[in-house]
């Protein structure tokens, strides 16, 4: 596999902070949920909403950078493995949007305090909404659990391509220190 068709150097560090992001998020989001209602409580979810606020704006450049640099095609043995790798991709992509808006909502209709570690707060755009809250907080529940679902696929795939077909796929990703030779 030649050089060039490894994704580059910003397209990795974008990858794999978001996927450390949102695995400290799913385990916060799971600790914070079940403690008792107190103030070391909403001090998680102060810390579960700053990050998921870093969150946002990583996607969001990260879409940006997607929407203006090339990427590698994908290392796919059929056309239709190829479309299921879009498709998987793509709504991957739409989860990790829904998540943060789903989040934000339940905080904002909750009328619940969203800050930004306490350097700023963040404005509810809608007014205290019970029913909007209770809608938001299912499909944020909904929505993380379809991103593990995902991520299940997307990195099972990658370990299929890496170890069956050992077509070199997960290198792609894989950031540079673990592809130095020892």
């Amino acid at each position: 596999m030649g050089v060039n068709q490894r994704y580059s150097h910003v397209v990795v560090i974008f990858h794999w902070l978001c996927v450390a992001l949102l695995v400290i998020l799913f385990f916060l989001g799971q600790y914070m949920v079940s403690l008792e209602d107190g103030s070391t409580k909403w001090q998680w979810y102060d810390l579960h909403k700053s990050l998921g606020f870093l969150f946002v704006i990583l996607l969001l450049a990260r879409i940006f950078w997607r929407s203006t640099h090339h990427y590698p095609k994908f290392s796919s043995h059929s056309a239709v493995l190829e479309s299921l790798a879009s498709i998987t991709h793509l709504m991957l992509y739409l989860v990790m949007i829904i998540l943060p808006i789903s989040g934000y909502l339940d905080s904002a209709a909750g009328g619940y305090h969203f800050g930004f570690f306490g350097l700023f707060d963040i404005p509810a755009v809608v007014e205290k909404n019970a029913q909007l809250a209770s809608l938001a907080l299912s499909a944020h529940v909904a929505a993380g659990w379809l991103l593990v679902g995902l991520v299940v696929m997307h990195a099972s795939a990658a370990l299929f391509h890496q170890f069956v077909w050992r077509d070199g796929t997960l290198y792609r990703m894989l950031p540079l220190v673990f592809l130095q030779k020892k």
